[in-house]
């Protein structure tokens, strides 16, 4: 229960719920379909920031 605790608080910490982290990354990955090189980097930066 601590370790499940843990993660919430910190995803809480970052102001991010679940559902909005997926809808960021679903646009990145629209991204990624019209510029693959440019996409794969924004991946790396957006999931760095989390």
């Amino acid at each position: 229960h601590m370790i499940v605790e843990s993660i919430i608080e910190h995803h809480k910490s970052h102001h991010i719920e679940p559902i909005q982290k997926l809808n960021i990354i679903f646009a990145i990955q629209k991204r990624i379909n019209k510029k693959p090189k440019k996409g794969i980097l924004q991946i790396n930066i957006s999931l760095a920031s989390y």
